[in-house]
């Protein structure tokens, strides 16, 4: 393999915009993770486009990442906008940071899937501005602490532009004027599905403001709302929403009240897991509300030889399960995804778990 060619990990690029730049369009770009220092906006001039991020840098298929675990971080350095469309594009897996004059310019069409957006800023649309005209889908995603100094602290809608949001969350998101989270202008549409939009602020219409434009919620949760068949108004109770963790709480109003059909064709949540959990133990599978699915912790998930706890073993026999290798202290009810058996996800897990008991020791 000639070094620089993008076809194995070993001969990458060395930059994002030159993977794009050579793939002349229709086609993937798989990128390891890192945090991406951007010293200038990427615009990419090809069609088709579709970026995934959340690789650790041996994957053979794209299944196999995980941008939870393996984050991707396109970093704006307070100088500049981290991306800008013309051309239709899938964006999937990364973390937008400290952009100015928003992170992603959307002028054409954009589907942006499992990504966290957080401190980014801009005159209007901190974290998203989709031009006049513009076709934008958003799904699995995060939107926490971007602001503008005008409208839409998260999300400015252009005139006769249109959005899909399902299943993302809007937290402390900032405006000086109008929509911390959306502004819609005049003539533009907006879908807001399975959905949390939850203390952010503007000097007016906190959460998102839409006169002129046509807009419709359903089965989300909105702060300021008069509640209705299928949506509330009520503290959805995430983990540790000011340090940008919104996993939701055992109590969380919006476990299993949201709109299955709507995700039919998103078969996990940002975490990676599994769309739809029977989060209340009530024996009916509905999705939640937000970015995350509320899963409920067995007594011996990923302690996969009932030790009592989860550690380095475990990890062992589940990569010996992974690769069919039998062992006599495997336990089924240490799955973690449900599906009655012990693999690659219950290793992921094991390796997160560990990891992070690792951090709070050195603490």
């Amino acid at each position: 393999m000639i070094p620089g060619n993008g076809m194995t990990w070993a001969t990458s690029f060395k930059s994002i915009d030159a993977a794009i730049n050579a793939s002349g369009g229709n086609a993937e770009i798989w990128v390891k993770q890192g945090h991406y220092l951007m010293y200038k906006t990427m615009q990419p001039d090809v069609t088709n486009l579709i970026l995934y991020g959340g690789f650790s840098g041996i994957e053979t298929n794209k299944e196999l990442r995980n941008p939870s675990l393996y984050p991707t971080i396109i970093d704006g350095q307070n100088k500049i906008s981290c991306f800008s469309n013309t051309n239709r594009v899938i964006i999937d897996g990364f973390t937008f940071q400290n952009s100015i004059q928003s992170a992603i310019n959307n002028t054409a069409e954009a589907e942006i899937i499992n990504c966290i957006f957080t401190d980014n800023s801009s005159e209007s649309g901190g974290a998203i501005n989709c031009h006049d005209n513009s076709n934008t889908k958003v799904i699995n995603s995060i939107f926490f602490k971007n602001n503008s100094l005008i409208n839409g602290g998260a999300i400015n809608l252009g005139n006769k532009a249109n959005i899909d949001i399902i299943n993302c969350s809007f937290t402390q998101n900032s405006a000086q004027q109008k929509g911390a989270a959306i502004f819609c202008s005049p003539g533009s549409t907006g879908r807001f599905i399975n959905s949390i939009f939850w203390e952010d602020n503007a000097e007016s219409d906190s959460e998102f403001y839409a006169s002129g434009a046509s807009i419709f919620y359903m089965y989300s949760n909105i702060q300021g709302i008069m509640p209705d068949r299928t949506n509330i108004s009520t503290d959805p109770y995430f983990q540790s929403p000011n340090i940008g963790n919104l996993r939701l709480q055992p109590q969380s109003p919006c476990i299993d009240i949201g709109d299955s059909n709507a995700v039919n064709d998103i078969q996990k949540d940002l975490d990676g897991n599994s769309r739809i959990l029977d989060g209340n133990n009530d024996q009916i599978f509905r999705v939640d509300i937000g970015a995350y699915e509320y899963k409920i912790i067995k007594k011996w998930t990923g302690d996969i030889n009932h030790s009592g706890t989860v550690d380095l073993t475990d990890l062992i026999l589940a990569l010996k399960a992974t690769t069919e290798l039998s062992s006599r202290s495997i336990y089924l009810d240490a799955d973690v995804d449900e599906d009655g058996k012990i693999g690659l996800a219950e290793s992921i897990y094991i390796i997160k778990k560990v990891f992070m008991e690792m951090e709070s020791n050195s603490k």
